[in-house]
């Protein structure tokens, strides 16, 4: 099971894969695996890497976070709230401000047997993840994603809770002047966020829904302005949960999404879309990578033809229930597994 992938910014070589026994790292390309790498074992929800911090990587479980500064090698752990301690809610995402190096951001969603709810909120560090403070959203937080704007850094956070349909949902958006604003979608449960890398106010959105629900539907939203106004993407999902959507870092007009056990691509900005990958029966995609180039200009990915169907970039990784796959352009809609349960 790898519900998150990332690599190092200056080195793609470099693999980190979140799993059910801890945090894998592969040092050349996926070939091979060393797991666990870091102090705590078992299941970890999210690996995230700092685009302007090569060596660094960070994760964690069920009420801590881990950090190394040198491709995994040391690592420093934290209490996301030293009050619940390691049985606090598990971090399901984090993120990390693009003007401040020192300050990060995680997330937290986890079901309370006893509640009978989804609980959870935002947690902020501004001293690289060596203490956290709650920014008071109070709320199971699925995604949280920032970008800047006028040299203000945004942060939007995805809610929603799976199993209780009337607690408050939808996105929120903080910024150090305003805040918390709810941003619309207030009645869906928010679990992906994706904004374009060059245009904050192009933001996308993909849902979940309680277990009573089922058949296709379009699970995808879209804003050109920020998050004043919402469209629904014209992209039928057969079922399931969206758990992925990504911009080519390298061509941000192509996006991917994954979905219960498809993958679908626009090459046009999201104008038309195309089922590109399907797995196997019981098979849920969970995660999706693509490498960024490196600004030395060296063809680590190299641009493929505009045909839809294939990537724009040599390297994607899809993560899954049953494994991690390396993407093959070469080769039309062909996912090779490189980590297999």
């Amino acid at each position: 099971r790898i519900p998150s992938v990332d690599s190092d910014p200056q080195n793609p070589q470099i693999l980190y894969a979140a799993t059910n026994q801890g945090v894998a790292r592969s040092m050349d390309g996926g070939g091979t695996w060393e797991c666990p790498i870091s102090p705590m074992t078992g299941g970890h929800m999210v690996v995230a890497t700092r685009e302007n911090q090569p060596g660094s990587v960070y994760t964690g479980s069920t009420g801590i976070v881990e950090w190394s500064m040198n491709n995994g090698v040391d690592w420093q752990t934290s209490e996301i709230d030293p009050s619940l301690g390691d049985s606090g809610p598990d971090i399901s995402d984090i993120a990390f401000d693009p003007l401040d190096s020192s300050r990060l951001f995680a997330a937290t969603a986890k079901y309370d047997y006893g509640l009978g709810l989804g609980i959870g909120d935002l947690y902020i560090s501004s001293d690289n993840a060596q203490t956290w403070d709650s920014m008071q959203l109070g709320l199971q937080v699925n995604a949280v994603e920032t970008t800047v704007r006028e040299g203000e850094t945004l942060v939007y956070a995805g809610v929603g809770d799976n199993f209780q349909a009337s607690v408050a949902g939808g996105i929120y958006r903080w910024t150090e002047n305003t805040e918390w604003t709810q941003m619309g979608l207030a009645d869906e449960i928010v679990n992906v966020i994706a904004i374009h890398p060059e245009d904050p106010d192009i933001i996308y959105v993909g849902l979940a829904r309680g277990p009573s629900v089922s058949g296709s539907w379009r699970p995808i939203y879209r804003t050109s302005n920020g998050g004043l106004v919402w469209e629904q993407v014209s992209l039928d999902i057969d079922d399931g949960v969206v758990e992925a959507i990504i911009f080519d870092p390298n061509d941000p007009n192509s996006i991917i999404v994954s979905a219960y056990n498809q993958l679908f691509k626009s090459i046009n900005g999201g104008a038309t879309w195309l089922e590109i990958y399907e797995g196997r029966y019981g098979e849920t995609f969970m995660a999706l990578h693509i490498p960024i180039t490196p600004s030395s200009g060296q063809a680590l990915q190299e641009k493929s033809s505009p045909d839809i169907g294939r990537t724009s970039s040599k390297l994607t990784y899809l993560g899954t229930s049953m494994g991690l796959y390396k993407g093959i352009p070469e080769i039309f809609n062909t996912f090779l597994p490189i980590i297999e349960n």
